[in-house]
């Protein structure tokens, strides 16, 4: 029997106010918070389809060039030129259209408040224990929160009767992720809300109950079950709410500084981006004196970084897309042993199209340049 598909993103939920002193003026967060979402999708086949068609039509509508089948709530308002108040309706106009096939939202997100509960002990699990600060325990949970909030919907969900898709996340290991994977077989997609249609619509609503909050009037700003169910009132789906506290700690937070290995669950097949450091090569660029200190420490962004705004990386998207994939940028150091038969490697640069050579010739592998890849994106028609 087919699985419902369970898609799971997530965001930093913060907010800031600004504070005067002297001549000085700093920002200052006063609230923060991961923010999880999962969303049960009925009729998975019709629902994607209809994803791209109604992104397709919004994006003419809004005057944005169609280069990917979808976009995150991220590009949208940084690449895209939207901003953020063309975003939101952008994004929830989708939502409207689309709210038919979806069954139910969870959201989840943290409870540890630090005036409260000013430090968590971790480790422990053959490293030293130590305690952190609170506002940074829940920093480093921010790039887990994925997983942390499949794991959120407890036992009762059934989870084993669903089809789970992650965003890729960063977490050590946690009982949380074991007894997730006891009760689950997650597929996991690096860069998932730019090449899941599924998991681009959950990173949609996240990024709406981040900003609905933010309008909504006084009484119903703050990040609690009411509220939340308040600015979705009126929405043809179902919502759940669930936030971890202190009871349940233990799971949640890491016993151990090991690394949560999820290449087993990794979705496959795993489009791999190489590419040359090219802001490592030439001399090393010499500070003039006559520099403020404000350009001196201003550092330039690396090319993996700005490439993630470029043709070749939404070609990457694209293709990983269709063929039901996920995009990792490929670090040699972490992702060495992640590559199996069956996937792709796209290089860019000369050491990077070595790297991919060597691969080839160990595996089962779809190997090209990004400008083949763009090449037969256009030819073939894929998006």
């Amino acid at each position: 029997m087919k699985k419902n598909i369970l898609a799971f993103d997530s965001k930093e939920f913060k907010r800031e106010t600004y504070i005067t002193e002297g001549s000085k003026k700093e920002k200052y967060t006063h609230f923060y918070s991961p923010l999880g979402v999962g969303v049960s999708f009925k009729n998975d086949g019709l629902f994607e389809s209809d994803y791209l068609k109604t992104t397709a039509k919004y994006a003419e509508s809004f005057g944005i060039p169609l280069s990917r089948p979808f976009f995150s709530s991220n590009a949208l308002k940084k690449e895209m030129g939207l901003g953020l108040k063309k975003a939101i309706p952008f994004c929830d106009n989708i939502v409207q259209e689309l709210e038919s096939y979806i069954k139910f939202i969870h959201i989840s997100y943290v409870v540890l408040p630090p005036n409260k509960i000013p430090t968590v002990s971790v480790g422990g699990d053959r490293c030293p224990q130590k305690k952190i600060n609170t506002r940074d325990f829940l920093r480093n949970l921010s790039p887990a929160f994925s997983y942390l909030t499949a794991w959120s919907m407890g036992e009762r969900w059934k989870l084993e009767n669903y089809e789970l898709l992650l965003d890729g996340f960063r977490s050590k290991v946690t009982y949380a992720w074991n007894q997730l994977i006891e009760r689950s077989y997650p597929r996991v997609y690096p860069r998932g809300d730019e090449c899941n249609p599924f998991i681009s619509f959950a990173d949609l609503i996240a990024f709406l109950t981040d900003v609905k909050l933010y309008n909504a009037d006084p009484e119903h700003r703050q990040l609690k079950p009411d509220n939340i169910h308040h600015i979705w009132d009126g929405y043809d789906f179902d919502v759940n709410v669930r936030f971890l506290d202190e009871s349940g700690l233990t799971n949640y937070k890491w016993h151990t500084n090991d690394l949560i290995d999820y290449n087993k669950y990794l979705a496959r097949p795993a489009l791999f981006l190489m590419v040359d450091q090219i802001e490592k090569l030439g001399p090393k660029k010499k500070i003039d004196p006559s520099q403020t200190e404000l350009e001196i420490e201003t550092k330039p962004k690396k090319f993996h970084e700005v490439l993630q705004r470029m043709e070749p990386f939404h070609a990457a998207t694209i293709y990983a897309h269709n063929k039901g994939g996920c995009v990792q940028f490929f670090d040699r150091y972490i992702d060495s042993d992640k590559i199996q038969d069956g996937d792709i490697i796209v290089y860019m640069g000369h050491h990077s199209k070595q790297i991919a050579r060597t691969y080839q010739d160990g595996f089962d592998l779809e190997v090209m340049s990004a400008k083949e890849l763009r090449e037969k994106i256009k030819k073939e028609n894929i998006l």
